[in-house]
């Protein structure tokens, strides 16, 4: 009997890239999506340990490192330059097929 082997690559660092604007969602809608993305062994970057207004960089690297990302619009989404950079830099993960990018709308 032939017995193949497969090379599986290991798991990224982050799954799933949350891109959202907004405490009220961080404190409601987002954290009980990333309670249950978790519950579910999937592993999710939220940028709550980086300092706002700062380099991008980390963050780039973060949705570099993922296969899919959530972008989450609010009413004031387009007022904050830091989304709007995330978003263009998901797009172009998107466009070269590297990322799959799920939008969702919230009413916050």
């Amino acid at each position: 009997m032939e017995v193949h082997s497969r090379h599986l690559e290991p798991p990224l660092e982050h799954q799933v890239f949350l891109n959202f604007r907004g405490e009220e969602l961080r404190c409601g809608f987002v954290s009980h999506l990333l309670e249950a993305l978790q519950r579910h062994g999937i592993n999710v970057f939220i940028d709550s340990l980086e300092r706002k207004g700062e380099d991008l960089t980390n963050l780039f690297a973060r949705i570099e490192e993922s296969t899919i990302a959530l972008v989450i619009f609010s009413e004031r989404y387009t007022e904050s330059m830091w989304c709007l950079e995330e978003l263009l830099k998901i797009k172009k993960r998107a466009d070269q097929g590297l990322l799959r990018v799920r939008l969702l709308a919230s009413q916050v």
